[in-house]
């Protein structure tokens, strides 16, 4: 039954990263409950203390890990200043939300600024690419040369 349980939990989770994608943690959650559903299953006299506990661990574990990840494929300070760097100009200002419009290879694209306060870029401003994610691009204000 308890392996039942921790199923329809995953399943819920993964119900609600499908509605809610903005929210952080929903789908390692999820996993972390479908393993747990599967230990549970293997091990059917596990204790409620160690399986809460063993959620725990699974969902930091996997929230750690994807965080390093995320965070090593963040550009050095030094590559937006390298010549390589791809720039675009500054089309439709910023919001406060930080989205906006940039000239980029030629065609515009919808922006987000990454970092900074979005104000501070004008019309005609450049600003680094850092990549691209379907039709919109993640950028940084170019440093001042």
């Amino acid at each position: 039954m308890i392996p039942l349980i921790w199923l329809v939990a995953g399943g819920g989770l993964l119900l609600l990263e499908w509605i809610f994608p903005s929210i952080d943690g929903l789908l390692i959650g999820a996993v972390a409950a479908l393993l747990l559903s599967a230990l549970t299953a293997l091990w059917p006299g596990l204790a409620a203390g160690l399986q809460l506990a063993g959620f725990l661990v699974l969902f930091l574990a996997g929230y750690g890990v994807l965080r390093r990840w995320s965070l090593r494929g963040r550009l050095q300070p030094d590559a937006l200043s390298s010549p390589g760097s791809e720039r675009a100009e500054v089309i439709q200002a910023f919001n406060h939300l930080g989205k906006g419009r940039v000239r980029w290879q030629g065609q515009s694209w919808r922006a987000e600024l990454l970092e900074g306060p979005a104000g501070s870029l004008a019309l005609g401003d450049e600003v680094v690419v850092l990549r691209r994610v379907g039709t919109r691009l993640e950028v940084l204000a170019a440093p001042d040369p």
